[in-house]
Order: C-alpha cells, then structure tokens, then sequence
C-alpha cells in the first residue's frame, strides 16, 4: 500500500520511495513545524519567556512497516525541538515534543478495530497533554519528548 498526502504521509517500503516522496514528506512535516516555531519565538524572547509544543507521531521513535520516510521527518522534528529548547534556555524558552501514538479521531474511529481504537488516547488525553506542556506546571521540563501512548504499550 502506498500513501502520499499533502501533509507529508507516506506509507510504503524504503527501497519503493522516491527521493521527491522524501522531499514532499519533510515539506509536509518538518518544514511546517519549523516556520510556526520560527514566528513564535521572537515574540517570546522579547517577553523573555514561552513554552513551544512541538507534536511528532509514534513513528518518530518506533516506525511501523513502510514508515521510514514518515518516521525520519518526525524524529527530525524531535531534534529539532531538543534544539530549540538548548539554544534558548537562558532565554526563558521551553521547548518539548509530544509523541503521540493513535489518537481517536473521528477519521480513526472508522479505520481502526474496536480493540486499537480501546488502546488510542482520547481527543480530551491529547488536549491535556498539551495544554500541560504549554503550561507553568511544566517549568520543569524542557526538550522533553513525551510519549502519549494511550493504552498501546505492549
């Protein structure tokens, strides 16, 4: 099976990609990450504080079958986020990444077993996740990657 979206999806083995599949994939992923965080930070660092959430999927960590191309653009936005959070510490910025396994969208509800959609986070366990990591509560975390794994842990 293949899939290629405009946000930058693929599924598919390695040895069957295409280096403009990978182009198209880090476009979709990588780059998008990339330019919301770059029009963030300048209003933080002129407050001298900020908490930027950074989100990957599953794959980041642990690519399933034909994922690798998916996998490499998240776990770049993974070091990209660990990065950020580096280079601007002493500025007040807290940069974390949420690593978010199958969540029960609406769009999973109608692809996913009643067991795996069982094991997916809720929408509300996303939203928490987030709003926490974008919260004071946090202060003690920064270029922390956060599994949000639901119940999939084998």
């Amino acid at each position: 099976m293949t899939t290629l979206t405009g946000a930058g999806y693929l599924q598919k083995p390695f040895a069957e990609t295409q280096l403009d599949e990978l182009r198209t994939v880090v476009e979709g992923n990588l780059y998008t990450t990339y330019t919301l965080c770059r029009a963030v930070l300048p209003h933080m660092l002129t407050r001298g504080e900020g908490y930027i959430a950074t989100i990957a999927g599953g794959s980041a960590l642990d690519p399933g079958h034909g994922r690798s191309l998916f996998a490499a653009s998240k776990a770049a936005i993974v070091a990209l986020t660990k990065g950020i959070a580096r280079d601007h510490k002493q500025q007040g910025i807290r940069a974390n990444c949420l690593v978010a396994g199958t969540i029960a969208t609406n769009q999973a509800r109608r692809r996913l077993t009643e067991e795996d959609l069982h094991a997916a986070a809720t929408l509300e366990e996303f939203a928490d996740a987030l709003i926490f990591l974008c919260s004071p509560t946090a202060s003690g975390l920064s270029g922390s990657i956060i599994e949000l794994n639901g119940r999939e842990v084998d």
